[in-house]
């Protein structure tokens, strides 16, 4: 599903780092994926284009091309004292993939000047050939097959910010989605899967954020902490009714000398029946590396993450993170001795010192199972 891709939501992430990296001058940022500036000089607007390069397990060698516009809604003289001037931004993409995959999108963040108020959206077209293994915690490799989803879809979202670094809002996502092509007698052209038939996805949300971070690309002493719930049903003309909750839980200590400990808790749960590609999933390059994408999904989830972060020499820098996590179709279920576990390491390269931009090449493996991964991108897993 287009709004909840992971690949295509960090990719979105590439396309906005660059943004960043490249914004006249750095600044306090509370609000994800913005660029801030302190002087009324620097309050120009801007349009970047770049290329596009990436790897990942699952959609193998990526390329593209996209562009970043920053610009800024309102005077400065409409900033309270002190606080930095946040830029919006627009940023289209379009990338291809190894594996005939293709993504096209364009993301927006308004930001207004001296505001409470900020506003997200995103729209996507894409036609991603994937890899499904049935729904459970211990689905056997036996299971793969292939298919090939193609989904527009677009997700809105305004927040407002009711005390210090605690925020509010409301969230509006339509999809449509359809399946064209499934390997014959598998699981999924069984129809017995729910979200193998066509249709559309239509759901409202409220969202709680609270966000002490001053950069969102490295941390170093902050927390994020999100609750969202997501409602899609019949009487906002959704084909699929049932509700979504997720709790994402992060903490980053700074222990000394830029050496720094980040932390990931991650719970999620689903009642009823969603479409099989909306369900948690387990791996990729954001939560449990080292696993494909996707390889585990069911209408619950919980996560652990650990990354100890640090310098090396100039602007290399390395990572040693472990992770563990387990799907399952109701809260009972869960036992301590049925989690997927990986480790792995990585490289960063420090692209940008006011913002903390790393490039980030990892390989990880899973623990006593016969799995492994390369991610090569922008910014850290979390």
């Amino acid at each position: 599903m287009i709004y909840r891709n992971r690949h295509l939501l960090g990719l979105l992430g590439f396309v906005l780092a660059f943004g960043v990296w490249s914004s006249p001058a750095s600044g306090q940022d509370p609000v994800p994926d913005s660029a801030a500036v302190e002087e009324s000089d620097t309050l120009k607007n801007s349009f970047i284009p770049l290329p596009v390069v990436f790897y990942q397990p699952e959609t193998g060698l990526g390329f593209g091309a996209t562009a970043v516009y920053s610009f800024y809604l309102g005077q400065e003289k409409d900033a309270e004292e002190g606080e930095p001037i946040l830029s919006s931004t627009l940023a289209p993409v379009a990338l291809y993939t190894t594996k005939s995959q293709i993504i096209v999108a364009l993301r927006a963040e308004l930001l207004p000047i001296g505001s409470p108020y900020r506003f997200f959206g995103e729209a996507a077209f894409s036609k991603f050939p994937n890899k499904f293994w049935g729904v459970g915690n211990n689905t056997p490799d036996e299971l793969e097959e292939d298919y090939t989803p193609i989904a527009f879809g677009f997700r809105a979202e305004g927040l407002m910010e009711m005390v210090r670094d605690l925020y509010f809002g409301l969230s509006f996502q339509y999809a449509y989605r359809k399946l064209s092509e499934v390997e014959p007698g598998g699981l999924l052209d069984s129809g017995l899967v729910p979200g193998a038939e066509d249709g559309d996805v239509i759901g409202l949300g409220l969202v709680f954020a609270y966000d002490t971070r001053k950069s969102v690309w490295y941390p170093r002493s902050a927390s994020y902490h999100q609750l969202r719930a997501t409602l899609s049903d019949g009487f906002f003309g959704s084909d699929y009714d049932y509700l979504s909750l997720l709790i994402d839980l992060r903490r980053y200590f700074w222990m000394f000398n830029k050496h720094v400990l980040a932390l990931r808790a991650v719970g999620a749960g689903n009642t009823s029946s969603p479409p099989f590609d909306l369900m948690p999933q387990l791996g990729g390059d954001m939560m449990l590396r080292g696993y494909f994408q996707g390889r585990y999904r069911d209408l619950d989830l919980l996560a652990l993450q650990a990354e100890y972060r640090f310098p090396v020499w100039w602007k290399f820098g390395a990572v040693v993170f472990g992770a563990a996590g387990q799907v399952q179709p109701r809260l009972s279920a869960f036992l301590l001795n049925d989690f997927h576990t990986s480790a792995g390491l990585g490289i960063r390269f420090l692209l940008s010192e006011d913002q903390g931009v790393h490039l980030r090449a990892d390989f990880a493996w899973g623990i006593g199972e016969v799995t492994s991964g390369f991610y090569l991108n922008i910014g850290e897993a979390f």
